[in-house]
């Protein structure tokens, strides 16, 4: 990597014709003091442009899984919005019936067992008409909650592979061997003493006595349900089962449209975020057998005791009535919604969460499908985290291109990094697939040929490709050199790797090309290690006088020096670490400006989808240590996100709903008109950014190498390092991720847990909402290694990449 220098006239009447854009008192004059470090800024003409040109409908083909649309008429909530579908969500409920009830096999189950991340469950399967899942490995765990420290019977169908016993343990701590005596279906019985039982989050595991290979996998023993009641209630050993298949049973509402059966004697409890503003409980009830029915509707929140919220008399034959429940009180609050019934059982349809509708300009939504882009850019920026950034809150570092792009463009607010360092990151934006799918996310990791590129799907489609790339895991060692028309490795050809290199580079190539639809990959490090900016752009956060140890050319070495606690550092030097790195950001940020305006001046914004975000952020001892890959936390997985494109995408739209990397790859399918390919796991955001409402939860999931995974979903975050250990977050109050609140919040806990369950656990993650198990769009990746040789790992070490 070379030091920034270097400024000529030219770029300082650049400078002056820019002008128009804030900047701090001095820093034009600054910015050409040593040449291309330059403060560089950029106006884009407004947004007055036509829109694109028409063309044939070219809606992604699974957009109509998440769109929806207000409340049919005649209803008390006509006209608002459908936050939550409980038909659609029945996967999240929790089934009550003389207790809780697991049921394997479906997605019900996921919501207990994290969908099998690391927790000892297989495929699921069905047989002679029943849906069950194995116990694979030697160790098998599920999370339940409880709401109070009692005794607790557990009941559990299950027959034996290669157990013949499993011990059973409660929170760590061991119970009893359960038996395994059958090769056939067998209901096995025992107690959990209340000494054992937490009031919150429970873990129930089995150690297996052994296991067998069927069919490539380790089986211990196949589970068709557990059932979990207090040891008081004698009635609960005589219940039938409750499955997901009796509450999804019922056949469709007239007029079409699924029910959902709230079970006689029982219930469903889903765990559901209120939205923020005025919201409805809106339910469609009419009892679902020959007798009268009472359907009794609850709340709980953490911290409150659970409220009734309505308790409805329902007759038998009279036709669906609505019933609307106003949830305002509760509003921005993560609750349990309990729905019992007594007497007989009682049948929804239409039923959900309804809140105020935010709709977009109509003019702006009739785009969408009807114009398309000739051309994408991706653009991104290596290191950079969001705190760290203008359109993000309140920050010193001045970027006001990145600004101007938020004005211009749709800024998404909870966009979360899907690892926090580059190789999987960049792996999923330019394949579609999460990182625990494609499975290069190690150090000498490599993107196996199975995996299709984005790239390769472009130019089989006709467009040129290219990229220009400033990093050497993002290289043909590792993978990723397929697709491309035109491909630069800045770091492995040993060329400069400087913002203004990269960018001209890439303006070379676009105007070469400009004539034909293509796609480039602009992958630019500035804000990486070794943190070098021009000695204007580190005074604009660190004027001082400074002879510490830090020094700005070695930083790369330093920065794991410091990680490894060999080298020890003052709060002077801390600011003088984290000065380097914002003048990077600053130093980058013109760059990407007269990158922007050459676009501009090309008349190409009109033509295409400029999408800018980074794979990381950068820590800066929040949690006493710096750099990044090492941690899921906010400071490296929450990264800037903005899509761009004049004319189409208006102006300062701000998207609150979370998302992660996965978005990327079909966004650029649908942009520019093409059906997504079918093995993408995320779906596209572009009708969100013209201001299109979806259907609710929206997450955001990240994860280090596939042993810790996060879920981030409104205010809240939660972590796990590993199946067991987790750490939950509130990030209105706690954006810095300090206090730990899952002893405090056990029902915003199963809600996290639910969610990610639900997505780890869906074959399909386009649908990890659904309560069916869709078929896999994506088999099984073997993960590849690469050769790393002396002159790669000499590139690598030079980025701050030190290999044991």
């Amino acid at each position: 990597m070379m030091r920034k220098t270097g400024c000529d006239e030219g770029r300082r009447n650049v400078l002056r014709a820019l002008a128009g854009v804030p900047l701090l008192p001095g820093v034009l004059a600054a910015a050409c003091k040593k040449g291309e470090g330059e403060r560089r800024v950029v106006e884009l003409s407004g947004d007055g442009a036509a829109a694109p040109a028409a063309t044939p409908e070219t809606a992604a083909a699974v957009a109509g899984a998440t769109e929806a649309v207000p409340a049919a008429s005649g209803l008390p909530w006509a006209g608002k919005f459908p936050e939550y579908d409980l038909a659609g969500r029945v996967g999240f409920a929790a089934l009550r019936r003389e207790g809780l009830w697991i049921d394997f096999g479906t997605t019900d189950a996921a919501k207990y067992t994290l969908g099998g991340w690391r927790t000892g469950w297989g495929r699921m399967h069905e047989r002679d008409g029943v849906r069950y899942a194995h116990a694979v490995t030697s160790t098998a765990r599920v999370f339940f909650p409880w709401e109070t420290a009692e005794e607790l019977v557990v009941r559990m169908r299950v027959k034996r592979f290669g157990a013949t016993y499993g011990s059973s343990y409660l929170n760590d701590k061991d119970i009893i061997r359960v038996d395994l005596p059958s090769d056939d279906w067998d209901v096995r019985t025992f107690r959990l003493p209340a000494d054992r039982v937490i009031a919150g989050e429970n873990q129930l595991m089995f150690r297996w006595s052994g296991t067998r290979e069927v069919a490539g996998e380790e089986l211990a023993a196949a589970f068709d349900w557990i059932h979990i009641a207090p040891a008081a209630r004698a009635e609960a050993a005589a219940a039938e089962p409750l499955t997901q298949a009796e509450v999804r049973g019922l056949p469709p509402a007239e007029g079409g449209g699924p029910r959902v059966l709230v079970p006689a004697g029982g219930g469903l409890s889903f765990p559901i975020e209120v939205p923020a503003g005025p919201s409805v409980v809106g339910l469609v009830v009419a009892a679902a057998g020959a007798g009268a029915a009472t359907l009794t509707v609850r709340a709980a929140a953490d911290g409150a005791a659970p409220g009734d919220l309505a308790r409805e008399q329902v007759a038998a034959g009279d036709a669906p009535r609505p019933v609307a429940i106003d949830l305002t009180p509760l509003a921005g609050k993560v609750i349990r919604l309990d729905l019992d019934a007594a007497g007989g059982g009682v049948a929804l349809s239409g039923s959900g969460v309804f809140r105020d509708p935010r709709p977009g300009d109509p003019a702006t939504l009739a785009r969408l499908g009807r114009a398309k882009a000739k051309n994408v850019i991706l653009v991104m920026i290596d290191t950079l985290r969001a705190d760290h950034t203008p359109p993000y809150g309140p920050t010193r570092v001045q970027a006001p291109v990145l600004g101007l792009v938020a004005e211009r463009g749709a800024l998404f607010e909870r966009f979360s990094a899907v690892e926090d360092w580059t190789k999987p990151s960049c792996a999923t934006m330019l394949t579609g697939l999460y990182p625990n799918t494609h499975k290069a996310q190690t150090d000498d990791g490599k993107l196996s040929a199975s995996v299709r590129m984005v790239s390769e799907d472009l130019q089989q489609a006709g467009l040129a490709t290219a990229a220009f790339i400033a990093n050497g895991y993002v290289s043909d060692k590792f993978g990723f050199k397929r697709g491309w028309d035109h491909y630069v490795n800045f770091i492995r050809e040993s060329k400069p790797t400087n913002a203004d290199n990269v960018f001209g580079r890439a303006l070379e190539w676009i105007e070469q090309h400009k004539e034909r639809p293509f796609y480039a990959y602009v992958h630019t490090i500035d804000p990486h290690v070794p943190y070098s900016p021009p000695e204007e752009f580190l005074r604009l956060y660190d004027d001082r006088p400074y002879d510490g140890p830090i020094d700005a050319r070695k930083t790369h070495l330093q920065i794991e020096q410091i990680k490894k606690k060999t080298m020890q550092v003052t709060d002077r030097d801390k600011q003088r670490v984290v000065a380097l790195y914002d003048g990077e950001i600053s130093y980058h940020d013109g760059h990407m400006g007269s990158f922007l305006k050459r676009l501009d001046e090309l008349g190409l914004l009109e033509d295409t989808l400029v999408v800018v975000t980074s794979d990381h952020g950068e820590e800066f001892w929040e949690r006493d240590s710096v750099g990044h890959g090492h941690s899921i936390f906010q400071e490296l997985i929450h990264v800037p996100f903005a899509l761009m494109w004049k004319g189409f995408v208006p102006g300062g739209r701000r998207v609150a709903d979370n998302h992660d990397h996965t978005v990327i790859v079909p966004t650029i399918f649908e942009a520019l008109g093409l059906p997504p390919p079918d093995y993408c796991e995320g779906r596209s955001v572009l009708a969100k950014a013209l201001g299109r409402e979806e259907l609710g939860p929206h997450a955001g999931f990240s994860t280090h190498q596939g042993d810790r995974m996060a879920v981030w979903s409104g205010r809240h975050k939660f972590q796990l390092s590993g199946p067991v250990r987790g750490a939950l977050f509130d990030l209105e109050e706690d954006p810095g991720c300090k206090t730990d609140r899952d002893d405090e919040r056990p029902i915003v806990v199963r809600y996290m847990r639910t969610l990610l369950g639900a997505f780890m656990g869906a074959p399909d993650k386009r649908y990890w909402r659904h309560p069916d198990l869709s078929r896999a769009n994506v088999g099984d990746i073997t993960a590849e290694q690469a050769a790393i040789d002396p002159e790669l790992d000499r590139q690598l070490e030079a980025l701050g990449y030190l290999r044991p």
